[in-house]
C-alpha cells in the first residue's frame, strides 16, 4: 500500500469513512497525543482524551456529506475536538493528576520525541526545547496555562477561548495576561536557561 499524504485523507474518509477512519485514526494518533499531553499534562488521561476525540470525530463525520468531509482541514478539527473534550472532562471533574515528573510519564514522552524525528541532533534540541516549555507550563496553575496552550500552542483567539472555557472574552484575556506574567517570572529566576522555545 503506498503511504498515506495527509491531503489525501478528508477524500478518503469522504469516499468511505468506516474504511478509512483506522488511516486517518493512524496517522493522526500520536499527534493528537502530543497535544493532549500538552492540555493535560498527564500522559493517562492524555491517551483517554486522544481516543474520546476520535471516538467522537467518528460519531460527527457519520453525520457529515461527503462534501463536507472533503473540506476539513483535521489537524486544527482535532486539535479543537480535543479542547472542547477536555473542557468538558475538566467540568465534569473526571481528570486525575499525575505529575509529568514521574518516571513513567518521562519514558512515554520522550519514546514519543523519538518518532517524530529522524536526525538525532534535531531530536536532542526538540526534547530540550519541549522540555523547557513542558516545565515553564507546569510552574504556573492550571487555570492560566490552560488559557496559554489553547492562544500560543492551540492557536485558539480570545473569543474562542472564551467560548471553550465558558467564559467571557474579558476574562480569558485576564488570565491570559496573568498566565504570561507568571510564565515571565518563572523565566526570570536563578538558573533558568533562556532559550527561543516560547
Amino acid at each position: 500500500m503506498d503511504p498515506v499524504h495527509e491531503e489525501d485523507l478528508p477524500g478518503l474518509l469522504a469516499k468511505d469513512l468506516n474504511a478509512y477512519f483506522e488511516m486517518f485514526h493512524n496517522f493522526y494518533r500520536q499527534w493528537l497525543f502530543l497535544v493532549s499531553c500538552r492540555l493535560i499534562g498527564n500522559p493517562d488521561d492524555a491517551e483517554d482524551l486522544t481516543q474520546e476525540t476520535f471516538m467522537l470525530v467518528l460519531e460527527i463525520l457519520k453525520r457529515k456529506q461527503a462534501a463536507e468531509i472533503v473540506k476539513i482541514k483535521f489537524r486544527p478539527y482535532l486539535r479543537r475536538t480535543a479542547t472542547n473534550c477536555f473542557i468538558n472532562t475538566r467540568r465534569k471533574g473526571c481528570l486525575s493528576t499525575v505529575s509529568l515528573d514521574a518516571p513513567e510519564s518521562q519514558e512515554r514522552l520522550e519514546v514519543l520525541d523519538d518518532v517524530f524525528f529522524e536526525q538525532p541532533e534535531s531530536a536532542l534540541e526538540r526534547k530540550e526545547s519541549d522540555q523547557r516549555v513542558y516545565d515553564l507550563l507546569r510552574s504556573i496553575p492550571q487555570e492560566y496555562r490552560i488559557v496559554v496552550v489553547l492562544r500560543w500552542i492551540e492557536g485558539l483567539n480570545l473569543t474562542e477561548i472564551g467560548r471553550v472555557l465558558g467564559v467571557s472574552r474579558f476574562i480569558a484575556n485576564k488570565r491570559l495576561k496573568k498566565g504570561m506574567q507568571l510564565l515571565k517570572m518563572a523565566t526570570s529566576e536563578p538558573g533558568y536557561q533562556h532559550s527561543s522555545c516560547i
